[in-house]
Formats: structure tokens, C-alpha cells, sequence
């Protein structure tokens, strides 16, 4: 979002963004808790309101921030509840309005923001949004795709598919938007990692790296570099 706080529409946006984020207060702690009862420190994580700027200035993450009349607000914003059920988009539906953008009666902008206005009342399934990766052009817009299907997507567990009919640039951006931390699924953490420690959310995948390793049985940490030397994974590093 970026936001003119001066316009009454822009101002009635963030007014309700920052009700949605004080709501979901409660998942954030849910996580915090069941994260923070295993070994090592947690750096706290922007989960919510993230890349979160204020006349170009970075905003501290604080529920406690009074909302300016004028000025420009640019924010991140991601839903960390993810459905449990619902309605799912039509094939019927998903396919005509695949078939209209092939036959060039709609503009790739113009699909992205259909997909948005129909993810406000019913869910994806991640065929679907890898249908959809699969005729989009621009990168921008592609990222844009995951993004709104982020928390509207019924097998959501199986997300990380995705990442696979992405380019890197495209999967840099989803990183920035929503988040190291909140993309990481332990529930299917098996891939490659490259991480920067300096990062606090970087970091936070690699502590719950080191901690599923030392959880599932035989050796879960092949390798691995640190620095660019060849580097063994202490159990309790």
C-alpha cells in the first residue's frame, strides 16, 4: 500500500489496515509462544506491518502508533491467519477467465485485479495460482499473484510448490513483501537454503532449521558452507 493520509479513502485504508493488524494480535502471539519454547533467542519479527514508511521514513513496529492527517504511509501488509475453509473459486469460473486473457480480451493488470476483487470471497487452490503464473509475463505482476493468494489459498500447506514456476528475482520480491519468516513452513522445509545471519529473519529460518534437524532422525543438514567453507552443523550450535 502506499497511501496519501491526506485523502479521506487513502486515510479510511490505513485507518482499517491498522484495525485488521491490532486483530490478529493474538495469532502473532500464538507464534511468538510456540516458537520462543525452544532453545535460542528469537529476534522479534515483523510479521504484520512490514517495510512499514512514514514520509520515507522507517516506522517502528508499535501497536502504539497515532495515525497522521497528512503524509504518505507505504506498509507491507500481510494476513498471518490462513484459512481452515471455505469456498473455493469455480472451475468454471477459472477457466473462462483464463480463456479471456489468452484470447487478449484482458489485460495481464487487468487479470491481477479481477484475481484480488475475487479472493475477497473465495479461496485458491495452488493449481490454480500456478495456472495463472503460467501465462503472466511480468515479473511484477506474477510476484503480485502469490502475494494476493498468500492467505486466500485452501491447501496452503502446499504453497511452497509455487516457488518452483517462479524465477529467483520474482521469489526476492515475495521474500521483502511477506516475509522469510512467515513464507517458512516447517511442515515442508525440505529444500535449499541460503541465508544471510545478519538478517533477523534469515536468521529465525536458520535456528528453525538447526531445531527440525536435531528433531527428525539420520542427518537433515547436508552440505552445508558457512562463508564459503565446508561446514558441519553442530547439534546444539
Amino acid at each position: 500500500y502506499s497511501l496519501d493520509l491526506a485523502q479521506a479513502a487513502s486515510r479510511e485504508i490505513a485507518t482499517r489496515l491498522m484495525e485488521i493488524r491490532n486483530e490478529q494480535i493474538s495469532r502473532q502471539q500464538q507464534l511468538e509462544h510456540y516458537y520462543s519454547t525452544r532453545r535460542g533467542r528469537r529476534d522479534e519479527i515483523q510479521r504484520v506491518w512490514r517495510n512499514a514508511r512514514y514520509e520515507g521514513q522507517e516506522l517502528p513496529n508499535s501497536n502504539s502508533w497515532s495515525l497522521p492527517r497528512d503524509g504518505r504511509l507505504e506498509v507491507d501488509f500481510v494476513v498471518i491467519k490462513r484459512p481452515m475453509g471455505g469456498p473455493v473459486m469455480g472451475t468454471w469460473d477459472f477457466e473462462d477467465l483464463l480463456d479471456a486473457y489468452k484470447e487478449g480480451s484482458m489485460e495481464e493488470e487487468a487479470l491481477i485485479r479481477h484475481l484480488r476483487k475475487v479472493s475477497d470471497e473465495v479461496l485458491f487452490l495452488v493449481e490454480q495460482v500456478i495456472r495463472v503464473l503460467s501465462v503472466l509475463k511480468k515479473p511484477r505482476l506474477r510476484t503480485e499473484m502469490v502475494v494476493i493468494a498468500w492467505a486466500r489459498t485452501l491447501d496452503w500447506h502446499r504453497l511452497k510448490h509455487v516457488y518452483e514456476y517462479m524465477f529467483p528475482n520474482e521469489i526476492q520480491m515475495l521474500r521483502e513483501r511477506i516475509g522469510w519468516a512467515n513464507l517458512f513452513d516447517e511442515t515442508f522445509a525440505v529444500g535449499f537454503y541460503e541465508l544471510n545471519l545478519k538478517d533477523v529473519e534469515q536468521r529465525w529460518v536458520a535456528q528453525e532449521l538447526v531445531h527440525l534437524s536435531c528433531e527428525e532422525p539420520g542427518e537433515n543438514m547436508r552440505e552445508c558452507t558457512f562463508n564459503n567453507a565446508d561446514f558441519e552443523v553442530p547439534l546444539f550450535w
